[in-house]
């Protein structure tokens, strides 16, 4: 019977432990990112900001980023290739949600013009009340 116990517990934890619900408090961001229109192999630098504390991570990543942003915090997202338009996502985290929650976005950067160093808002997400879940914006 102790046995069975045991065998029990740990099916449990394992099972907490893959579909992440035992202490995830995140929002999981999975950007994919293309270069004017098409699928990329090519290196994109990207500076994830967490704005409350100013914290800047740098990484580069080839054609997608994921990344977990803990809940109710601030963070811009910052993606540029060289001869492209840089461009940026706000994330706006603060939420009531105590669970895992997956975010896909496609982020597609542009062929740069003249005059266009400045970065472009794509857009932001956000936690949206009404439906209880993630919601974007676009620009």
């Amino acid at each position: 019977m102790k046995n069975k116990a045991l065998l029990i517990a740990f099916l449990v934890y394992i099972l907490t432990a893959i579909t992440g619900l035992a202490t995830a408090q995140n929002l999981q961001l999975k950007a994919k990112i293309i270069l004017n229109g098409k699928a990329s192999l090519e290196k994109i630098d990207i500076k994830l900001v967490r704005v409350n504390n100013n914290m800047i991570t740098s990484v580069s990543c080839v054609s997608t980023l994921n990344v977990d942003l803990p809940y109710n915090d601030e963070y811009l997202v910052v993606f540029s290739k060289e001869g492209y338009q840089s461009k940026y996502i706000v994330i706006n985290t603060m939420c009531t949600l105590n669970t895992l929650f997956r975010y896909n976005c496609i982020v597609d950067l542009k062929p740069k013009e003249v005059l266009d160093d400045v970065p472009l808002q794509a857009g932001g997400i956000y936690f949206n009340k009404n439906k209880n879940e993630f919601d974007y914006y676009l620009n």
